[in-house]
């Protein structure tokens, strides 16, 4: 989900699909969602990432699982490399647990260094809308609502949490 993340930021910017002007909403804080964020705020970019839960990567947070960066490159040559190998927020085979303290540990790193990039924890999508070739974001907070403001959105909601949002349709990752 990282290389998923951050090659989008990468071809979005390449390909001059968002420029140094828009504001960027990522919607939804896992590997892909905050590697996506990071990646861009990097790039130059103002991004704000928005998810419902209390921290960054919180799904992962308590997983015993172990994870391994290249279990499903195996039997290929470096599938057995415990590192990640990736440009930001590089990881080590562990239990996924530790893995995500060690990433939202990373990403509030960067947070504090980079004055483009925010994070809005318990902050909740429930509505969006088209307005004048901007997105109208309706974000839920402590129980109230507020309408923001961007020029791209990106949901990265995954494992069947996406939703019809208004005018735009998305279409899950596991279709």
């Amino acid at each position: 989900q990282q290389v998923r993340g951050i090659r989008l930021a990468h071809a979005l910017d390449s390909q001059g699909l968002i420029i140094k002007t828009d504001r960027i909403a990522v919607v939804g804080a896992g590997a892909a969602g905050m590697s996506f964020a990071l990646c861009l705020a990097l790039l130059g970019y103002k991004v704000t990432l928005y998810d419902p839960a209390s921290k960054a990567l919180q799904l992962q947070s308590a997983s015993p699982r172990l994870l391994h960066p290249h279990i499903y490159e195996w039997p290929d040559i470096g599938s057995l490399d415990d590192r990640a190998g990736l440009p930001l927020l590089d990881w080590t085979s562990d239990t996924g647990g530790s893995v995500s303290g060690k990433l939202q540990n990373d990403f509030a790193a960067a947070l504090a260094k980079l004055q483009d990039l925010h994070f809005q924890a318990e902050h909740k999508l429930v509505a969006m809308e088209k307005v004048n070739g901007d997105w109208r974001l309706t974000i839920e907070h402590n129980g109230a609502q507020e309408k923001r403001r961007f020029q791209k959105v990106i949901l990265a909601m995954g494992f069947g949490e996406e939703f019809p949002c208004g005018d735009a349709e998305p279409v899950a990752y596991w279709k």
